[in-house]
């Protein structure tokens, strides 16, 4: 995340703080971000030199007013007029990781060999959860070479369960064997 995106996105999450926004844009940050990611077409017709500032300001406002908070409206205007609307991601991450960090939350990943059922994420995240004395939201991905098991990334931090895992902690163990 760059300098622009950390300040920028502390700024929208410190006025959604202020007005008690703050889950009502987290959904709408998030949908923007996605929006602009699937469609590089449209920030891009945003950033066109081609095109006079004040025309791309009216089509910020004609595609999104009555869509999104008016707060996020004139929050992508501001970066449009900046010549700052490429750093809308670093915003929109930025944003995101200020409500997890308020709500007490981490993101994390499982993978598995084989998929997990909702049920069983919900289970492990509240088991991860306890351990770390935080709310866990987990994403759950498939990676066949694990072989059975699972492999938990939160934070920096990896729990192997996995039969990989185990292989390759034999494997050192054997190699660091004297015979």
């Amino acid at each position: 995340m760059t300098a622009t995106g950390k300040t920028y996105g502390d700024a929208l999450y410190d006025l959604a703080a202020e007005e008690a926004l703050c889950d009502e844009l987290l959904e709408q940050v998030k949908l923007l971000a996605r929006l602009f990611r699937e469609n590089p077409q449209y920030p891009a017709l945003l950033t066109s030199p081609d095109i006079p500032r004040e025309e791309r300001l009216h089509l910020i406002g004609e595609a999104l007013t009555g869509q999104v908070h008016p707060y996020l409206v004139n929050f992508l205007c501001l970066l449009c007029e900046r010549g700052r609307l490429p750093a809308f991601a670093g915003c929109a991450a930025r944003y995101e990781q200020r409500w997890l960090e308020d709500h007490n939350t981490v993101r994390g990943r499982v993978s598995s060999a084989v998929p997990l059922t909702e049920t069983q994420l919900t289970a492990l995240a509240a088991r991860m959860g306890e351990t770390l004395g935080k709310h866990v939201l987990l994403e759950g991905t498939v990676s066949p070479s694990l072989i059975g098991g699972i492999r938990v990334e939160i934070d920096g931090r990896v729990w192997d369960g996995s039969l990989r895992g185990r292989l390759e902690e034999l494997r050192g163990l054997l190699r660091g064997a004297v015979l």
